[in-house]
């Protein structure tokens, strides 16, 4: 029996907050059942059948956020299944699992809309264009962390000044380490970082307010000592 990657994440997700249970179990099937490269030909009845309902199935694609697009054969296509279970596949591999990936997308039409050729020269150029403008606002506010100020305002704002320089030092010292590189660092906070170093905000009547799981507290003493050190060092 295949196994696949899940995305723990997607229950914070609006689209996917507003979806009826019906349709968050129709989803559930689709990328259970679909083959290994996101491809699933609908059995509507046999769905049914197993979710135990009626599905709105005309419906659904237009509530997913762009998570499902039917292909001119009738088959319906996830387009951020590959990526997200694979990362980037290369046409010229040695790999034989990772070749055949390419081939499937191959075989239903999808190798060059994966890799983004569908995309002309101009359209690219416009998005690199919009990146480097993006970039112009970002401040750096660690050696290897950028983003813009409204940004880092924002939290400051839910986090306060020493949650947002724990999450910025942890992804500093991250990046510094490995190399790694985001297109939005502030993101790369939200989506990982805040969760790694257990921080959550909890709105309450008197405002939010930052809570600190159990057992990251230790972490979070060392990121701040090590802070407190560099500035010694640099002062002396």
């Amino acid at each position: 029996m295949p196994k696949r990657f899940t995305d723990t994440n997607i229950w914070d997700k609006p689209w996917y907050i507003k979806l009826s249970t019906t349709d968050k179990c129709a989803i559930s099937y689709i990328k259970d059942r679909c083959d290994n490269v996101g491809v699933w030909t609908p059995s509507f009845a046999l769905a049914e059948f197993v979710i135990g309902t009626k599905v709105d199935w005309e419906a659904l694609p237009g509530l997913v956020n762009g998570n499902i697009i039917i292909l001119p054969n009738g088959k319906w296509y996830l387009p951020d299944f590959c990526t997200f279970q694979y990362g980037e596949l290369e046409e010229n591999t040695n790999n034989k699992a990772r070749l055949s990936y390419v081939n499937a997308l191959k075989k239903h039409g999808l190798w060059n809309g994966h890799r983004g050729d569908s995309e002309s020269p101009k359209e690219k150029d416009k998005e690199k264009e919009k990146d480097l403008d993006k970039d112009k606002d970002k401040k750096g506010y660690a050696q290897y962390v950028h983003m813009t100020e409204q940004e880092y305002v924002k939290l400051v704002h839910d986090y306060g000044k020493g949650g947002a320089a724990d999450m910025i030092a942890k992804l500093d010292n991250y990046k510094g380490s490995c190399g790694k590189k985001y297109k939005s660092d502030y993101r790369a906070i939200l989506s990982w970082v805040r969760e790694e170093l257990g921080l959550a905000v909890i709105v309450s009547r008197d405002g939010p307010t930052v809570q600190t799981a159990p057992g990251t507290m230790r972490i979070i003493e060392e990121l701040r000592a090590k802070r407190r050190e560099r500035k010694l060092g640099a002062n002396e």
